[in-house]
Order: C-alpha cells, then structure tokens, then sequence
C-alpha cells in the first residue's frame, strides 16, 4: 500500500507560504541549475534596499540557504547539505518504508528597510519584502490553476521510483541519490501534480515585491515590528483591540494554493488545519488573547503575534513570531 507521508510546522503556515504582494510577478529572467547551485537573474532588477533572497527547506530557521543579489539582480544559491537522521521539517513526502523526500520551492526577497513585517529571527534579521518563483509565464499569471509549471528540487538519500501518489504525483519518476530538480506541472486545485525530470526551457525567474518606499503604502507600513521601538509602538497604536468574543467561531483562509480551517473555541481550545497540495496536518491546542496580541500554545510551541480585525467577518495575523501575514475570513 503506497503512504502518502508529509510532515508540517506551524512556520510553514505563517512564514512559507507569503501573501502575494501588491504587483504582477515580474519576469522572465534566466535560470539554471549547476552543481548543485540554483543560478538566477531577475529582470528590470532595480532594487537598492533589497540586497538578499533565502530559499526555505525546512521552516523556520533549520536549514535556510541566504545569497546576495547583485545591483544586476544576478544570484547563485547553493542547495544544501542534509544532515543524516534529523527531523526534516516543514515539507516531506515519500512512502516512509522506501525514503523519504524534501521537498524545496518557496523563495523570498529580504531587506533592511522597517515596516513590512516583523524580522524574522531565522532570516538573519532580515523582513520579507517579497517573493520569487522559477516558473512559466502561466504559473506567474494563474498561480495554483491548471497548466502552469514551476520548478521542484527534490532530495532523497538514495536512489529509487517514485511512486505515482507519494508526493502528490499524478505520475511515477525516478530520483538520484542528493538534489534532483524537477519542473512540475499544476494538476487541479489540490493536485496531483505531473513530475518531469529536468527544468522545462521555458521556465524562468519572476520576482513581485512591495515598494521600498514604505510611505507609499500604508498597508505595508502597519506590518511593522521594526528596529526602532518608537515607530513600532506608534503603527500598533492604530489598530484596534480585537474582543474576544468576536474571535470565537469557526474560520477559513487561502494564500495562493494552500488553505486554513481554525475553531477558536470559548473554552480556550484551538483547533487548526492546514491543506496544501493535498497535504493535510491538524492541530490542536490552547489560544488567548491580550488586548493587541494572539497567542497560540500548540503542540509545535507557542507563538504570539499582533491581530487586527480587518472587516466584520475577517481578521489577520502579523508581527511578533510571524515573517508574513496571514487573513482569516469567518466560515458560514
């Protein structure tokens, strides 16, 4: 019987997974890969304030591989080395009994610059500014539908198949032993997805970030938690405390393909879903909430952030522990 297996953190829920920002997906730019080095470019690069891109393995802060983008928007990210009998952390697939796979994807751009989002302890004090795919025009334009393609790069310790259904395959492919790059193929909202080997000559590097003239958009300018105390306590000042009895019920959330289901319960009990892919994890635990600030004590660990209720049905998660914001909607 083949096991769908997959591992998820919290991180991956509040950090991985970045609203898109405010911008079409900017590109293509080329992209290769060579000895086990992600090779990129953006075009129309002409950022002064965002000097860095990290790719996410493993959630928040395990393994997080950091390169510098040049004034020409050139970069050269190095895969990196697994360590041998770890938990490997926020995405894994694989029949547990033949190996199992990492999984890498997600990219996003960092600066120095206050007022996008709280600096996240794992991104070397950096606050996610925006986000980069390796990508077809069509994935950049109809993220999550049908037809698009994007890059995959796969790690597993040993050669072997992969059986259709592991990792969310609508086909069998075969992996060598280390880094393998792969260039999937959106199946319908959920999946499963198509696996060819090798990257597709018509992907390319796409880029979307907010402005790095922060005063021109007030919304990034309230996701503050920033070096300067002052500054910081003045953008909370704004937003308004969220009553804890509003905050019980049921709530769903979407960003880009991935989706949320959470029981805020008067008791203090918390239950959480996240679906991404296919892949499914629940959560339970305990939640409380002090005048700005949401706490939630899982099994995971607790982690606290700032709330604002953003209309009569829907509220976000932002600051403290989170490196990007999360909305949440009312369920019907």
């Amino acid at each position: 019987m083949k096991i769908f297996f997959c591992t998820f953190t919290l991180f991956l829920i509040f950090s991985s997974v970045f609203a898109q920002p405010p911008e079409d997906l900017i590109g293509p730019g080329k992209g290769s890969m060579m000895n086990n080095q992600i090779i990129g470019q953006f075009i129309n690069w002409d950022r002064k304030a965002t000097p860095s891109i990290v790719l996410r393995v493993h959630g928040a802060g395990i393994l997080q591989t950091f390169a510098d983008i040049s004034a020409s928007g050139e970069f050269k990210i190095p895969l990196p080395e697994i360590p041998p009998n770890k938990n490997y952390g926020s995405l894994i697939c694989g029949d547990a009994s033949k190996g199992l796979i990492v999984v890498v994807s997600d990219f996003s751009l960092l600066t120095k610059l206050t007022g996008f989002n709280s600096p996240g302890r794992w991104d070397r004090g950096f606050s996610v500014i925006g986000m980069a795919v390796f990508a077809d025009e069509y994935f950049s334009k109809n993220i999550g539908k049908p037809g698009g393609k994007r890059a995959n790069w796969f790690y597993s310790k040993t050669e072997r198949i992969v059986e259709a259904g592991e990792c969310n395959n609508s086909n069998s492919f075969k992996l060598e032993a280390g880094w393998n790059s792969f260039t999937v193929v959106s199946g319908p909202s959920g999946g499963p997805h198509n696996y060819n080997p090798g990257l597709d000559e018509d992907l390319g590097w796409y880029w979307s970030a907010f402005p790095e003239d922060i005063a021109a958009n007030r919304k990034t300018r309230l996701l503050t938690e920033s070096t300067s105390s002052e500054n910081s306590e003045k953008a909370i000042s704004e937003i308004a405390k969220v009553e804890k009895e509003w905050l019980l019920g049921k709530w769903i959330g979407v960003q880009i393909d991935t989706k949320f289901k959470m029981d805020v319960k008067a008791s203090g009990d918390l239950w959480l879903e996240s679906v991404e892919g296919g892949r499914k994890k629940t959560m339970e635990g305990k939640w409380s909430i002090i005048d700005k600030e949401f706490s939630l004590n899982l099994k995971e660990g607790t982690l606290h952030f700032y709330i604002e209720q953003t209309s009569e049905n829907s509220f976000r998660l932002f600051g403290k522990d989170a490196s990007t914001e999360i909305v949440f909607t009312r369920k019907d």
